[in-house]
This record gives C-alpha cells, sequence and structure tokens, in this order.
C-alpha cells in the first residue's frame, strides 16, 4: 500500500526535488520545449527528415552515393534536399553535428530524437528553427 504525498506547496516541492537532485527546467528550456512543440505540428514528419539532414550536414556534403541522395530526395523532394545542403549552419556549434549520414529509413527516427532534446540544447533548438524554415518556405509555391 503506497501513502499518498502528504500536501505541499509548490515552493516545498520545488525544493524537494532539488534535494532528490534534480531541477527545474530553465524559462529558456520552456522556450525551446514549446517552440520544437509548435514546429512538429506545422512540420510534420517532412520537419524531421530535415532536422536529421541538417544534424548530419557534414556528412550527407561528403556523400556520394548517388542512390543514396535519390533515395533521400524521393522522402523530402529534390528542392528541399537542394536546400537543406544549402542552408547557412555557420552559427551552430560543430558538435551538434553527426559525421555519420543515417540511412533514409532511419532519418525520421534520428529526427524525432533530436527533437526530443531541443529543450537543453540552444544549437539544436536553432537547427529546428532552420527546418521548420526550409519546410515552410519548400510548401510555398512559387
Amino acid at each position: 500500500m503506497t501513502e499518498a504525498a502528504p500536501d505541499c506547496s509548490p515552493r516545498a516541492m520545488r525544493f524537494a526535488r532539488r534535494l532528490r537532485g534534480e531541477r527545474d527546467p530553465t524559462f529558456a528550456e520552456l522556450q525551446r520545449h514549446a517552440a520544437a512543440l509548435r514546429h512538429a505540428a506545422e512540420g510534420g514528419e517532412s520537419l524531421l527528415l530535415v532536422l536529421a539532414l541538417l544534424a548530419a550536414r557534414p556528412a550527407l556534403d561528403r556523400e556520394l552515393s548517388g542512390a543514396r541522395l535519390a533515395a533521400i530526395a524521393a522522402l523530402i523532394g529534390d528542392e528541399l534536399l537542394d536546400a537543406v545542403r544549402d542552408a547557412d549552419l555557420f552559427a551552430i556549434a560543430t558538435e551538434v553535428f553527426d559525421d555519420a549520414l543515417p540511412p533514409p529509413p532511419a532519418l525520421a527516427r534520428r529526427g524525432d530524437r533530436l527533437l526530443s532534446q531541443v529543450a537543453t540544447s540552444p544549437d539544436l533548438a536553432a537547427l529546428a528553427d532552420i527546418a521548420a524554415t526550409l519546410v515552410r518556405s519548400a510548401r510555398v509555391p512559387a
């Protein structure tokens, strides 16, 4: 039988969490998390694919296999793939980038994992913002 937690004030609950070594999220982390949720709702799977490709951009730039690039283009479209390859990522810290390009079927899972980490990384949040902008601009008819 479990005992119910005693009624505590929010301040007492925060203090108890800190005693257990937990910490409250910062305002910036909450903002990044909210932005990630908004991006996910707007962009869907395309956002996840583009985010994974942006994070693997160094590997994508080195990719020589035409078949692999064609498989990626089949997932996101030629225009969006070109936009990913042309995106300005100089302001993003290098430790955010992957050295390996995931196989096309694994890109969405990788993007989902990256999106779940956005709250704790300003650089991942910036990468997600870039991905969302690319997806939005690709959907706008010329």
